[in-house]
C-alpha cells in the first residue's frame, strides 16, 4: 500500500497535467503515479511538519458506496444565517425539505472515500452533526484569535470570483475544470496548490506548484509555497533553492498586494536563516542584484538596488522589512508605510546577540560572542 492511499488522489489531476485520457488512469491512483519531482517524495512524509489547522476528525458516510469512515474536515466554516433557520424556517412550505447542518457548512480538509475514491458525496453521521453543533457554540463564545488553532468558525470561504464550495474536493473540481480548458494558467495552478495545502495534502500541493512553475518559472507564490512544503518534509536543500527563486522573482511579480509580498519575503528570510543556521551563510545565500536581472538588462534598471545599512534581529520580523523591500524593487513604492525610500541601497548588518528565532521553526539558541556580519547585497 502506498504512503497516501488512505487519503485519495483525483485521477483527473493526473489527466489534466499529463494530457492522458481518464480511461487510462486507475480510478484510485497511487502516489507513485503523481507527476513531477516532489509530490511522490512529500507523499512519504505527508503527516510531517505543521498543519494549517488542528486535526478535526469526524465520521462521514459516503453516499456513493454507503461506507462510513473517519475523515479530517480541517477548519469548518458555519454559515450563521443558514444555521439560524435550522428546523424553524417558516418561509418554507409544508412538506418541503428543510435545511440540514450539512447545508450550513464548508470545510477545508481534502479527503476522498477510502473505499471508492469518490468525493463530495457525503452524509454527516449523528456524532458529526453533534460535534459541528457544539463546535459552533464554542466558536461563538470561546473562539481563539489565531484561526490556525480553530476547528470551527463562523463565516464562509469564497473564491476570488465569488463562488462558494462546500468541500475542498469541490474547489479542486472547479479549478481542474478551468485548467482543462486553460492548462497554461500558472496562477490557477497556484490556487489549486493552495487548496491542497490548506486541505492537509502537501503532496498534491507540490504537484500543482510544480506545474505552475513549469508554465511560469517566475511564479513567486508557487516558489515560496513549494519551498515551505519541501522544508516541512525535511527536503531543506530543495526548499532553499525555491526560497531563493522567490526572492529573485519578487520584484517582477504583480499578482499580490505589496504588504502581503513583504510579509512573504520576511518569512522567506526566516526560513533561509533556519536552513543555514548561520548568519554568514544566510547572507551569502541571498541573491545579488545581478541574479535578479533578466538577460540583457543593465544593472540599476529594475530599481532593486539600495544603499544603507540595516540591523537584522532574528525573532523580530519587522527588522527584515528593509531587506524585504529591497527585493521588492519598485513595488516597494506601493507600501503604505515603507521603512526606506525608493532608490536607496542596502548593506546588511546582522546582530544576533541575545535574540532567539521563534519563526518559522521554533526557538533556537544563538551562539554568544558572534561578531556582526556585513555583506553588500
Amino acid at each position: 500500500m502506498t504512503a497516501n492511499s488512505k487519503y485519495g488522489i483525483n485521477p483527473r489531476l493526473i489527466s489534466v497535467i499529463t494530457n492522458r485520457d481518464l480511461s487510462d488512469i486507475p480510478d484510485s491512483p497511487t502516489a507513485s503515479m503523481l507527476p513531477g519531482s516532489y509530490g511522490r517524495i512529500i507523499a512519504e512524509k505527508v503527516n510531517q511538519g505543521p498543519r494549517e489547522h488542528p486535526e478535526n476528525i469526524q465520521r462521514l458516510v459516503c453516499n456513493r458506496c454507503g461506507r462510513s469512515g473517519n475523515y479530517d474536515l480541517g477548519l469548518v466554516a458555519i454559515d450563521s444565517d443558514k444555521a439560524q433557520k435550522l428546523g424553524h424556517d417558516d418561509s418554507v412550505p409544508a412538506g418541503t425539505e428543510t435545511l440540514s447542518i450539512l447545508d450550513c457548512i464548508q470545510a477545508t480538509g481534502y479527503f476522498r472515500c477510502r473505499q471508492c475514491n469518490a468525493a463530495g458525496h457525503w452524509k454527516l453521521s449523528e456524532s458529526a452533526e453533534r460535534a459541528i453543533y457544539l463546535g459552533g457554540i464554542g466558536a461563538a463564545f470561546f473562539s481563539p484569535k489565531d484561526i490556525s488553532k480553530q476547528k470551527f468558525t463562523y463565516g464562509g470561504f469564497v473564491l476570488a470570483d465569488g463562488s462558494r464550495h462546500r468541500w475542498a474536493t469541490d474547489v479542486e473540481e472547479y479549478y481542474l475544470q478551468k485548467l482543462a480548458g486553460q492548462p497554461d494558467d500558472a496562477f490557477t495552478w497556484n490556487r489549486l496548490g493552495n487548496t491542497y495545502l490548506a486541505g492537509g495534502r502537501p503532496d498534491l500541493a507540490a504537484v500543482a506548484y510544480e506545474q505552475s512553475l513549469i508554465i511560469d518559472p517566475a511564479q513567486m507564490e508557487s516558489h515560496y509555497s513549494l519551498a515551505k512544503a519541501l522544508f516541512n518534509a525535511g527536503e531543506k536543500a530543495a526548499a532553499a533553492q525555491h526560497f531563493r527563486q522567490a526572492l529573485i522573482c519578487a520584484h517582477r511579480y504583480s499578482r499580490m498586494q505589496a504588504e502581503r509580498m513583504r510579509d512573504m519575503l520576511v518569512s522567506t528570510f526566516e526560513y533561509l536563516l533556519q536552513i543555514h543556521c548561520d548568519m554568514e551563510k544566510f547572507l551569502a545565500s541571498l541573491p545579488t542584484e545581478l541574479d535578479m536581472l533578466p538577460p540583457g538588462e543593465a544593472a540599476y534598471a529594475s530599481g532593486t538596488v539600495v544603499s544603507r545599512e540595516i540591523n537584522i534581529y532574528p525573532g523580530n520580523p519587522k527588522s527584515f522589512y528593509p531587506m524585504a523591500e529591497m527585493y521588492m524593487g519598485k513595488r516597494r513604492e506601493e507600501l503604505l508605510t515603507g521603512s526606506q525610500m525608493p532608490g536607496e541601497s542596502i548593506s546588511a548588518i546582522s546582530q544576533t546577540a541575545g535574540k532567539t528565532s521563534s519563526r518559522p521553526g521554533g526557538n533556537r539558541k544563538k551562539k554568544s560572542g558572534k561578531k556582526n556580519k556585513k555583506r553588500k547585497l
